[in-house]
């Protein structure tokens, strides 16, 4: 209802993370599986007069197209830094591998490899941390890769002290996560600050 509401406001209203905290106190006392007409039907929204929501969506948009344009620039670069990393590591056209000799690694993955350079076990170099939940760490920001990746990227500073905590693992900084739950092995984290995740990620030390 155009003269009621903005669409673009709206829109703005449902990914606010007031509405989805509220959504998540409604959900938790309904017994239903998946929302209804009727129960969408029924849901409350506060909202100012048409021209104020005008200018809020407007104001709003302009970072949302921003947010976008820096999305795209940084799959560009994640693309050309994937390439460097190819082309490097995997060619081993790295700068002055002209002068590198090329010695067999006696492994059937990896065949030839630069002179100097060494085949381990990843076991031998990293451990996989378990740090299990403790009442101190309710203050902490929770990553949780299943949002990942999203827009904009968010993490969840207002979980409740009431969640199942034994499902909490605490990381440090650059420690590297990635998700134990197929297919998503592809989501990885370089961590820069001492959070918590859930146990079913994989943080390597």
């Amino acid at each position: 209802k155009n003269k009621i509401i903005n669409s673009k406001y709206f829109y703005f209203w449902i990914i606010s993370d007031l509405w989805k905290e509220w959504l998540k106190s409604i959900t938790i006392l309904s017994s239903q599986s998946a929302y209804t007409i009727v129960w969408i039907n029924s849901l409350e929204i506060l909202f100012p007069l048409l021209p104020t929501q005008q200018k809020i969506a407007s104001i709003l948009s302009k970072y949302d197209d921003l947010i976008e344009n820096n999305n795209k620039r940084i799959k560009v670069l994640e693309e050309t830094a994937q390439s460097i990393y190819e082309e490097w590591f995997v060619k081993y056209n790295f700068p002055w591998s002209e002068n590198i000799k090329m010695v067999d690694s006696w492994n059937d993955d990896f065949g030839v490899i630069p002179e100097g350079w060494e085949v381990w076990l990843l076991k031998d170099i990293i451990k996989i941390k378990k740090n299990k939940y403790t009442d101190d760490m309710w203050k902490l920001p929770l990553l949780d890769l299943a949002r990942i990746p999203r827009k904009p990227f968010k993490v969840n500073n207002y979980w409740s002290f009431d969640e199942l905590t034994t499902s909490r693992i605490l990381f440090d900084k650059y420690d590297i996560l990635f998700w134990s739950i197929r297919p998503y092995f592809h989501k990885v984290v370089f961590a820069w600050l001492q959070w918590i995740t859930n146990v079913s990620v994989f943080v390597l030390k």
